[in-house]
């Protein structure tokens, strides 16, 4: 094993500086490219397994909510209560504003106050100079 590296160090001797810093450079970018598209695509990956953990905690957010409503038969019992009680109020509220005997307004007693047929003096013209 130490002979080998031994032998690849004698040949590496023989490289200038240049090359042996042009083929460590291809060889990071090599590197780096294939470690870019995994990390590519654990981020697709990981998108679409975040996607569907959102939907399913959504939905099971909503179905726990609709749990806390009652069931449509109840609404509809519930809603015919409402009415119910609405119509007796709306019969309260007639039979307090308005009596089935309703009086006729009295004319005043000052014969000043009704003046029906005045008419109110005309505006004063201005005088031209």
């Amino acid at each position: 094993m130490c002979e080998h590296a031994y032998e690849l160090t004698q040949a590496a001797s023989g490289m200038s500086f240049e090359t042996a810093i042009t083929i460590v450079l291809a060889a990071l970018g090599a590197i780096l490219t294939a470690l870019a598209i995994i990390i590519g695509i654990a981020a697709i990956w990981g998108w679409g397994g975040i996607k569907d953990a959102a939907a399913k905690a959504a939905t099971d957010a909503i179905n726990a909510k609709m749990q806390e409503y009652p069931d449509p038969s109840t609404m509809l019992e519930l809603v015919k209560r409402m009415e119910e009680i609405v119509g007796r109020w709306d019969a309260i509220q007639t039979t307090v504003v308005t009596d089935s005997s309703a009086k006729a307004v009295a004319n005043a007693s000052n014969i000043g106050v009704q003046q029906e047929g005045s008419v109110p003096p005309p505006y004063p013209k201005k005088k031209e100079v």
